[in-house]
């Protein structure tokens, strides 16, 4: 198997025994990390650690590209649209795709046009602030604008 030394460095193919008594001596722990490679891969460190340090990456990775869903009303104060402006741009700046959703109830639906407009106004304040990609996702006679953001 080829080992790898606490400090990253190659120690070289060597037998299994031979890799345990190298972790012995070194009062750490001998990991294997890749058993598909040929010859395997193993790695002389503390398990605990190392263990951590995949969990942690395997947490980041899984949380990057995550769809974050802002919600506004036809009726958002602009004070609160900056508020939503901020949240999106931490948003984006995080890798995260950001879904924005109007929903229309009762009588709004008949102000539709005016509600496009402010969510288009919207989109145009964003994109002074933050390049982003913007995709609809809504249907023409839905109750509901639906926008992904994805930065540029």
């Amino acid at each position: 198997m080829r080992v790898v030394g606490p400090d990253g460095t190659s120690l070289g193919v060597m037998s299994r025994e031979k890799a345990l008594a190298k972790a012995k001596e070194l009062e750490l722990d001998l990991v294997l990390v890749s058993f598909k490679a040929r010859p395997p891969v193993a790695k002389i460190t503390e398990a605990g650690k190392y263990f951590y340090q995949q969990q942690k990456k395997i947490k980041t990775a899984k949380n990057e590209g995550e769809i974050k869903i802002i919600k506004i009303k036809f009726n958002t104060s602009p004070h609160d649209l900056e508020t939503k402006l901020k949240q999106i741009k931490n948003f984006l700046e995080k890798n995260h795709q950001v879904q924005i959703v109007m929903s229309l109830r009762g009588r709004e639906n008949a102000l539709r046009p005016q509600a496009e407009e402010k969510i288009n106004n919207f989109l145009e304040t964003i994109q002074a602030v933050i390049p982003v990609k913007a995709q609809n996702q809504s249907h023409p006679k839905s109750h509901q604008f639906k926008i992904i953001l994805t930065k540029k």
